[in-house]
């Protein structure tokens, strides 16, 4: 995603999370319009922190894909499996003793 995208995106939500108490004070008080407001903030940030964390979600550290990680133990199992192949084709091949 662009980060000029990114951006606007964090602007219209900052600028929509200070103007929506206008609104709020008048219709519900003052003391419901701080609850609801902490509610209508959190979700809106953490959904748009949520974005930027899939916007990446091979880089190292926290909520990332630990690719290098999932790769050595890929690479892990693949050396035992061609090791046991291995190690069948021969004890197939040595004559069996009756």
């Amino acid at each position: 995603v662009p980060l000029a995208y990114s951006r606007h995106t964090s602007r219209f939500v900052t600028i929509f999370c200070f103007s929506l108490p206008l609104v709020m004070v008048s219709q519900n008080g003052p003391g419901w319009s701080v609850f609801f407001m902490a509610i209508i903030t959190w979700s809106l940030y953490s959904i748009e922190e949520i974005a930027h964390m899939i916007e990446n979600p091979f880089t190292p550290g926290k909520g990332g894909i630990p690719v290098e990680s999932i790769c050595e133990k890929i690479s892990a199992e693949l050396k035992e499996l061609v090791a046991y192949r291995s190690t069948l084709r021969t004890a197939s091949r040595t004559p069996r003793e009756s």
